[in-house]
């Protein structure tokens, strides 16, 4: 079952919010002012600040509109915790209206993109 709401998710099928059932599909949630979490199939951790988005871990490509819907500032900065597609695969989405972004990862990860 879990790897059939994976496949649906994956394939931008299905909302991601059933993962943490609080959400009940509302997107970003605020923690502070400029600082909020987008929790989900890949939890993403949000700043903006001074007219600039940083991003720890930027999420899939189908929740990357969410977070883009939740600040319109340009993504500037994003770390990647790990080479997960849930986790990293969300810059390009933002991206397109705007700058492309610094990344920093661990070395690992150039190594799992090219596996």
């Amino acid at each position: 079952m879990i790897d059939e709401y994976a496949d649906r998710i994956w394939n931008g099928e299905s909302d991601d919010s059933i993962v943490d059932t609080g959400m009940d599909g509302k997107g970003v949630q605020l923690v502070a002012d400029g600082l909020a979490r987008r929790p989900g199939f890949g939890n993403v951790i949000t700043f903006e600040t001074e007219g600039e988005l940083i991003l720890f871990d930027t999420s899939s490509p189908f929740s990357a509109a969410k977070l883009h819907a939740w600040s319109k500032a340009p993504l500037t900065t994003a770390f990647y915790s790990h080479g997960h597609i849930d986790h990293v695969f969300g810059a390009a989405p933002v991206e397109e209206s705007g700058p492309r972004a610094t990344i920093f990862a661990h070395k690992a990860v150039v190594a799992r993109f090219e596996r």
